[in-house]
């Protein structure tokens, strides 16, 4: 499955690069048209990617059609009408050009003023609807990131509850420094996973219950009432880890794991 959604996400940025360059060729030339491309680095750029959009639209097409099928389907129609609208009248117009009559050569002028053979006017018309594809297929990336992220999110919480079970058997069997170790281990990951989804930069050395619990609150991720939990249960975990100190009571390990459970549960 892993394998899927890394594939879905190398397809979505070589198609967003591609689009890209694509789009810059259009720009390109219409700054050209307009006697605004003076620069002569840009006018060697120009050059260099000109016929790029012609060159690789069908395949992009194609390749951006099936993913957004697949992952914004509400935008389907959408994109392809960007292609090709439904002419019934059989008059090309302004409101009905579409990309694919620019592919298959057709010139359309509203415009007295306009070159004869209408290029300018055309392919504004033709980089503005593919501007709006590219939209498109950014906010199918998007949606698909945020997907991949809420399952992500779900196995996490699947290893961290399974891990919490195996705490819970430890201590049922008389084991409760083990019980309590593992259920610190399960609260130092599920913070250090805040820290991650939340952009707080976490050092290493700070990758222990009550640091990490402090930068939390420092930033606003957990309120004052689940920074008072993490410390408390933090105290218990030290009681487990540390053998010098005295065998921590079963209630106390029972509170730390139902402690550590609520979190992770809870606070996100």
């Amino acid at each position: 499955m892993t394998s899927v959604f890394e594939r879905h996400r190398a397809d979505l940025q070589t198609l967003s690069d591609s689009g890209t360059l694509m789009l810059s060729d259009l720009h390109l030339r219409l700054l050209a048209q307009d006697g605004k491309l003076s620069d002569p680095s840009s006018e060697k750029v120009a050059r260099r990617i000109r016929g790029t959009f012609e060159r690789r639209y069908q395949a992009w097409f194609s390749e951006a059609a099936a993913l957004i099928r697949q992952l914004l389907p509400e935008r389907h129609a959408e994109f392809v009408e960007l292609y090709h609208s439904d002419n019934g009248s059989g008059v090309t117009t302004v409101a009905n050009y579409c990309i694919r009559d620019w592919l298959r050569g057709v010139r359309i002028s509203t415009r007295r003023d306009a070159r004869q053979d209408g290029d300018l006017h055309d392919l504004a018309t033709v980089s503005n609807r593919f501007t709006l594809q590219l939209a498109i297929l950014r906010a199918a990336s998007r949606r698909f990131e945020s997907g991949l992220f809420d399952i992500w999110r779900s196995v996490q919480s699947d290893v961290l509850s399974s891990e919490l079970q195996t705490a819970r058997s430890l201590a049922e069997r008389g084991f409760p420094r083990a019980a309590g170790a593992v259920a610190g281990v399960v609260l130092v990951k599920h913070l250090g996973e805040l820290a991650q989804s939340h952009d707080v930069d976490v050092p290493e050395a700070c990758a222990e219950i009550e640091t990490l619990g402090d930068v939390l609150k420092k930033e606003n991720v957990i309120d004052m009432r689940a920074w008072q939990d993490v410390r408390r249960l933090g105290d218990i975990r030290r009681l487990c880890d540390h053998v010098r100190e005295r065998d921590p009571t079963a209630a106390e390990v029972e509170e730390l794991i139902s402690g550590v459970e609520r979190i992770t549960r809870t606070v996100r």
